[in-house]
């Protein structure tokens, strides 16, 4: 139990696999000489002696059968060994620049991906599902660990979509939880489980991960994401105090029952009475503040205030824009993820320092949350899981290193670094979930096969692959990134345009 945390770390260091790529066997820089065959007689000795404890059979006569002829036997004082060559497959080990460069091409075709679906999502004439994620509470949080599970992106493809859900104005806490689960786990890898280890690991793994997601998402339920500005007066935000007396407790009244805009406000789907019960404030208290609301949209948009249209979106646009958005944010976590990985194994002399002192149960938590930063995705970590069993953790733990390790990783904690109390809210309740769960599949006596699934020919693969040709194009695909990133980030914004909290109106 003691090396649980470096085994983790080194583990990560030796088999990490970016977005669900399988990392290849390292090969030895020498390999023995196939043609060097090995000589009768080396330095005086044979290579093969007579067993001196063979005797002739009892009936044996050597008169009738001839000398009796004991059987052969390696000579132990044989020194001889194979001469070792160069192997012509060895490629040294990458330099930290060298993982670097790698892991930015292997998720640059997923966040292309993830933000060209964002922006499908955005244009289609369809309702969407953006606005059931905007459900206040618990309800809303569970809706977004619902569709997470159905996402079948990677942890790179998958922030795009949930940068996409932020600016519609979801609540951060569903948000969160959309998040997690879909990097925690997923209905294509639930499929694979199903058919490697039966219907109850692949359940258990949904579960697991709906729990994570929604003790996330609950930490985090009472804060708002940011949405977009927009050149609509009518999505003015309540917090920027746009209505003359709304203070700071009836914003946050208001925002716990999901209301962040005056026309959300003026248009809420439900009566006054309903609301006065969210938000705790009176009835006449809430029914004077959507009047003024309706009375504010009906002085300063277009159409007298009317329910919000949705105007035509260029797809395009909004995927450049999407993935300027998040890509900044996949450089940096990649940066952390790799340069932890690359430098972990140096950490196993320091283990000693400390090991002696921790508790069983530290060392469990460490574990765990050893992992917050790194990115790794749900397949890759089934190795990662069996490595920790193995090394003489629980099957519990083994179970939720699985789920939890997923989860999260600098990429998306960067993506919400706007309101660091709601990521440090959002880490801790993950990582204490899945400590709580590891010992509730140990005190269940539950094995849930983590190692029987990286031993299989499976060996927790599955899900989603991008096709050979879009892969080749990740250099590409890279460079064009990078340059809509600066474009973004350089461009002076104009009127009616979408834009980060910097951006004014001309």
């Amino acid at each position: 139990m003691r090396r649980l945390l470096i085994l983790a770390l080194a583990a990560c260091a030796a088999a990490h696999e970016s977005c669900c790529e399988k990392a290849t066997k390292a090969e030895p820089e020498f390999i023995i000489d196939p043609d060097d065959a090995p000589p009768d007689v080396y330095e005086g000795e044979p290579r093969y002696v007579a067993d001196p404890a063979d005797t002739a059979p009892a009936a044996w006569d050597e008169d009738e059968d001839g000398p009796y002829e004991r059987r052969l036997i390696e000579n132990p004082r044989y020194a001889w060994a194979p001469r070792e060559i160069e192997n012509p497959r060895y490629r040294p080990p990458a330099s930290l620049g060298e993982r670097y460069a790698d892991e930015v091409r292997e998720a640059a075709p997923w966040v292309a991906l993830g933000a060209v679906v964002a922006a499908v999502l955005d244009a289609a004439p369809v309702p969407s599902f953006a606005g059931a994620l905007k459900t206040p509470g618990a309800a809303g949080v569970v809706a977004g660990a619902l569709v997470g599970l159905a996402t079948p992106l990677c942890s790179c493809g998958v922030l795009p979509g949930a940068a996409a859900l932020a600016a519609e104005g979801v609540p951060l806490g569903s948000v969160v939880a959309f998040l997690t689960a879909a990097q925690s786990s997923g209905l294509d890898s639930a499929a694979i489980t199903y058919g490697l280890l039966g219907w109850r690991a692949a359940l258990a793994r949904l579960l697991g991960a709906v729990v994570l997601a929604c003790a996330a998402g609950l930490a985090v339920g009472r804060s708002a994401a940011t949405p977009r500005k927009e050149s609509s007066q009518r999505d003015a935000r309540l917090d920027a105090k746009p209505l003359k007396g709304f203070g700071p407790k009836k914003v946050d009244a208001f925002a716990a029952a999901g209301v962040h805009t005056v026309a959300e406000l003026a248009h809420f789907a439900v009566s006054d009475q309903a609301l006065a019960t969210k938000t705790g404030l009176p009835v006449k208290t809430v029914s004077k503040w959507r009047d003024a609301a309706g009375d504010w949209l009906e002085h300063n948009t277009s159409n007298g205030g009317g329910p919000p249209t949705k105007q035509p979106t260029n797809v395009v646009a909004t995927a450049l824009r999407v993935a300027a958005e998040v890509f900044p944010s996949v450089l940096v976590g990649l940066a952390v993820s790799t340069a932890a990985l690359h430098y972990a194994p140096s950490l196993a002399s320091a283990h000693d320092a400390y090991a002696s002192a921790a508790s069983g149960a530290v060392l469990r938590l460490a574990t765990l949350a050893a992992t917050i930063p790194l990115q790794l995705c749900e397949h890759a970590t089934v190795t990662l899981a069996a490595g920790v069993q193995k090394g003489g953790g629980s099957a519990g733990l083994a179970f939720a290193f699985l789920l939890a390790a997923p989860a999260t990783n600098a990429s998306s904690l960067l993506l919400l670094a706007k309101q660091p109390s709601a990521v440090a809210r959002a880490v801790s309740a993950l990582t204490a979930a899945a400590l709580v769960l590891s010992y509730v599949v140990d005190l269940a006596g539950a094995d849930l096969l983590v190692v029987a699934e990286s031993e299989s020919d499976g060996g927790g693969g599955g899900g989603l692959e991008l096709p050979g040709w879009v892969e080749g194009q990740a250099d590409a695909l890279v460079a064009l990134l990078a340059v809509t990133t600066l474009y973004h980030a350089v461009r002076p914004k104009r009127h009616g345009e979408a834009c980060g909290d910097g951006c004014k109106d001309d």
